[in-house]
C-alpha cells in the first residue's frame, strides 16, 4: 500500500478512529523504518501544537496575494494595468482561481482543525475491541485508549544475566508481604535490570486495557508505559488504567502475579487480587482498596456497577461511551451511589435512562457529546 494510505491511518489513529485491524496493520508498518517512525512523530508534533492553537485568526489578504505572487512566479503586469488593478483590486478572471484555491485551503484547515479539536469518538454504544498480540496474548482496549505495537527484541545476554538474578529474588518474594501496613506503600526490589524500550510488546500505553499476557520464551512480556516506567509477566491477567488526565496508573491482577518496574533500579510485585496505584509523579506505588466498579467485566462488554459513587458512575459513562457529563448547578454527589450490570446491548441513552430512574436529577443531552446533570436529589 502507498505512503498516503499510512498517512491517512495516522491522522485516524490521532483522532483514535482506528479499528483493531487497522491499527495493527500502521503498527506494523511504523515498525518496518525508522522513516515511517519518524513520520509518525512529525504527525504527533503537529497534532500536541494543535492542540495548543488559539480560535480565531485574520489574514491579511493583500500580504498573502504578494506572498503567492513571488512563490508562483507570477508575471508583473504593466503600469497602466497596475494601475487599474490598484483601483479594483483584482479583476474576476484573475480572482476566480485565486478564490478557488483559498476556499480549498480553508476548508482543509477546517477539517484538520476538526480532527486535532476532537481527539474523541462518541459512542451511543459501548463499545470495546480485543486483539490478539501474538500466539499468546490479548488485550482488549476501552474506549480513549491508544498503544503502539512495539519491537518485541529478545533480551541481549547482559539483560538476561540481571534479569535471571531478579526473577530468582521475585520468585522467593512473591510469597511475602511486600506492603507496608502503615503506609500501605509498597517495598520495591533492588534491581539492576530494568527492560529496554526495544523489549517492550506494547508502548505508549494509554487509557484502559485488560490485558492476559504470557511470555514466549524464559523472560517476562513487558509492557511500556512512559518515562520509562513499565510492567513486566510470564503469565498474568490484569487490568491497567492509566488515563493522560490523571497522575496514577490503576493496577488491578486478576491472576498471576505483575513486576512493575519505575525506571529508577526499583522492581514491584504486584500479585493477583490485589489493586496498586503508581503514582507517576513521586513514582511509589501503594495498595488501594478494592474498586466498587468491577475491574474486569468491562472487557466482555459489562459494566458492573455495585454501589458505586455517582461521580465515579459519571466517569466511567464519559470514558465507555465517549460523552463528556457536566454539573450545571451546585448539586452534592457526596454520598450518592448507584446499582446497575449495563451490557453492550445498553446504549447511552438505556444507561441515562437507568440512572435516571434510580437516583432523582435532571439530565439533558446537548448533541452528541454533552450530557448536561442539575437538580441531583440524595436517595
Amino acid at each position: 500500500m502507498n505512503k498516503e494510505f499510512y498517512i491517512s491511518l495516522i491522522t485516524r489513529k490521532l483522532s483514535k478512529e482506528l479499528d483493531a485491524s487497522q491499527l495493527k496493520d500502521l503498527s506494523s508498518w511504523l515498525n518496518t523504518s525508522k522513516d515511517n517512525s519518524a513520520l509518525m512523530d512529525d504527525f504527533k508534533s503537529v497534532w500536541n501544537l494543535s492542540g495548543q492553537y488559539k480560535q480565531g485568526m485574520s489574514v491579511n489578504t493583500d500580504a498573502a496575494f504578494q506572498n503567492f505572487t513571488r512563490t508562483y512566479d507570477i508575471p508583473k503586469a504593466e503600469p497602466s494595468v497596475l494601475e487599474a488593478l490598484a483601483k479594483k483590486k483584482l479583476s474576476f478572471s484573475i480572482k476566480l482561481p485565486i478564490l478557488i484555491l483559498f476556499v480549498i485551503s480553508l476548508i482543509t484547515l477546517i477539517y484538520f482543525s476538526g480532527i486535532f479539536a476532537s481527539q474523541r469518538i462518541t459512542n451511543d454504544n459501548m463499545h470495546v475491541m480485543t486483539m490478539q498480540l501474538d500466539e499468546f496474548s490479548s488485550l482488549t482496549l476501552a474506549p480513549e485508549s491508544g498503544y503502539m505495537l512495539g519491537a518485541s527484541s529478545m533480551l541481549s545476554d547482559n539483560q538476561k544475566q540481571d534479569y535471571e538474578k531478579l526473577f530468582t529474588i521475585l520468585e522467593d518474594k512473591k510469597h511475602e508481604n511486600l506492603i507496608n501496613s502503615s503506609s500501605q506503600l509498597y517495598s520495591p526490589v533492588a534491581s539492576l535490570f530494568e527492560p529496554a524500550e526495544k523489549n517492550y510488546i506494547i508502548e505508549d500505553f494509554s487509557g484502559q486495557g485488560f490485558f492476559e499476557l504470557k511470555s514466549i520464551n524464559e523472560s517476562q512480556a513487558f509492557l511500556g508505559l512512559s518515562d520509562n516506567v513499565s510492567v513486566g509477566t510470564r503469565n498474568a491477567a490484569f487490568n491497567l488504567q492509566n488515563y493522560t488526565d490523571e497522575n496514577i496508573v490503576t493496577i488491578d491482577v486478576q491472576k498471576g502475579f505483575l513486576v512493575l518496574y519505575d525506571g529508577q533500579n526499583n522492581a514491584y510485585i504486584i500479585k493477583a487480587g490485589e489493586r496498586a496505584v503508581f503514582n507517576k509523579n513521586n513514582k511509589t506505588l501503594s495498595q488501594a482498596d478494592k474498586p466498587k466498579l468491577n475491574p474486569y467485566k468491562w472487557h466482555k462488554g459489562i459494566l458492573v456497577f455495585d454501589n458505586t459513587t455517582l461521580e465515579d458512575v459519571f466517569k466511567n459513562i464519559e470514558r465507555f461511551y465517549g460523552v463528556d457529563v457536566e454539573l450545571t448547578d451546585n448539586s452534592s454527589m457526596e454520598n450518592i451511589n448507584f446499582t446497575a450490570t449495563l451490557s453492550m446491548s445498553n446504549n447511552l441513552n438505556d444507561c441515562l435512562d437507568l440512572l435516571h430512574e434510580s437516583i432523582e436529577m435532571t439530565i439533558r443531552r446537548k448533541g452528541l457529546r454533552k450530557i448536561e446533570v442539575s437538580d441531583i436529589k440524595s436517595n
